[in-house]
């Protein structure tokens, strides 16, 4: 069953809005409590300033009796421990705050608390309604409330806008993605504002090239191995219908032709076999270090056995990490190359050194705009077109080194020969 996918331009929009909100609610909630505190400290300095008035000395000297009733039907004063005046009967519910100024609630009601400062040793606080305050506060708390709830508005619509200016890119490349066929592979992302949507893109567009290679190399090796499988089976076909007319009477008939198909299916059944080879997934191999020479000289003797015109040499020695019974069949294949397309001088050099191994022959060579090409799957040059192979074999001997990691080199001129160097970097 298939899971719901959470998509990305919501958890973006959430996220975002979710972070400014928070910034900004923040900055709301700091912003009121600053003012209150301000206004506080204005509202103790008020309080300050003309109780200072009134008592410049020490509490009660020279006072008129007006400005005494004044005083103690306004404030509750407190004198040390003392309570001087409580005009609001909240002596019962007093509590020092921490700091001054503050506002505390007695009873329900805000009342702001100032000190005057030490008085003879002795701390002098005056104790007022703080319902003014009250009203402010409120107040600020309904802004914060209606700010609070429009910035979170605004915040999710500026988020929606911030996760269709990311996303809207990344649309696109899906859309045009989803037009590219197989026949279309030439399609190409355009240029991107962002760099990292235009590194997606650059990538993509490898990508795209990439597989437009590989198809048509498939097509290509389709058409070839048909092209390849045709030949055998028209002279397969050619012979039997021969045989059906008249090969039955004439024995000389009968053999040429049995022989003839004999070859042809000998031939095919090498094709098939390099093409399984190929089909296979990845090789197995055994990596050990082995003696480069030993190896050679093994090759060597196999290849005097089959091609007894040919000189075979050895030269140099050496080791290597790698895969003994992947590096003879490479070997084999470089040998029978060096063979098929030995001119005049029939002569084949395998060089040994460490980490190193090189089949070197001196036939018609290959041209530099082909050697990037002999690795490919049933290419061959088109003056080796009448060779016998099938232009597998390099393929196959790639696939081996790939699997071994090593790689195999080319140095060749035409009509002077080709030499191709092994290389392993296993150590």
């Amino acid at each position: 069953m298939r899971s719901e996918k959470i998509s990305l331009s919501l958890s973006i929009t959430i996220f975002y809005s979710a972070i400014t909100f928070a910034i900004v609610f923040s900055s709301i909630f700091l912003t009121k409590s600053l003012v209150v505190r301000y206004t506080l400290i204005n509202y103790s300095h008020t309080i300050s300033s003309e109780f200072s008035r009134i008592f410049e000395n020490s509490m009660g000297n020279g006072l008129r009796s007006g400005q005494r009733s004044k005083v103690f039907n306004e404030y509750t004063v407190i004198y040390g421990e003392k309570i001087v005046s409580d005009p609001y009967d909240i002596k019962s519910y007093i509590k020092m705050p921490q700091r001054f100024p503050e506002i505390s609630y007695l009873q329900g009601a805000p009342y702001v608390f100032v000190s005057l400062g030490k008085i003879e040793g002795k701390e002098l606080v005056l104790i007022a309604p703080a319902y003014q305050l009250k009203v402010l506060e409120n107040t600020l708390n309904f802004f914060t409330i209606l700010l609070s709830f429009a910035s979170a508005i605004v915040v999710v619509m500026v988020g929606l806008l911030f996760s269709s200016e990311v996303l809207n890119p990344l649309k696109k490349i899906s859309s045009q993605l989803e037009e590219v066929k197989v026949s279309k592979l030439d399609t190409k992302i355009p240029e991107q504002r962002y760099r990292e949507y235009q590194h997606l893109a650059d990538t993509l567009n490898s990508m795209l090239l990439r597989l437009k290679d590989g198809f048509e190399r498939q097509e290509q090796f389709v058409s070839d191995a048909s092209h390849e499988l045709r030949t055998p089976l028209s002279s397969i076909l050619a012979n039997l219908k021969m045989l059906l007319r008249w090969g039955k009477d004439d024995s000389k008939v009968l053999n040429d032709s049995l022989e003839d198909m004999r070859v042809s299916v000998k031939r095919l059944g090498s094709m098939v076999e390099s093409l399984l080879n190929l089909s296979k997934g990845n090789l197995e191999v055994n990596l050990e270090d082995v003696n480069l020479k030993e190896i050679a000289e093994e090759v060597r003797e196999e290849s005097e056995e089959l091609y007894s015109n040919f000189d075979f040499q050895v030269v140099g020695s050496g080791s290597a990490k790698t895969d003994n019974s992947g590096l003879k069949k490479i070997l084999r294949i470089l040998v029978n190359n060096a063979v098929r397309y030995s001119s005049e001088t029939k002569k084949v050099i395998i060089s040994v050194g460490n980490d190193k191994i090189s089949v070197e022959d001196f036939g018609i060579g290959i041209g530099e705009d082909m050697i990037d090409h002999i690795f490919d799957r049933f290419y061959r040059a088109d003056y080796s077109r009448s060779e016998k192979g099938f232009g597998i074999g390099l393929s196959i001997a790639k696939k081996i080194a790939d699997a071994m990691n090593a790689q195999i080199k080319v140095q060749s001129k035409i009509g002077k020969g080709s030499k191709f160097t092994v290389e392993f970097s296993n150590r």
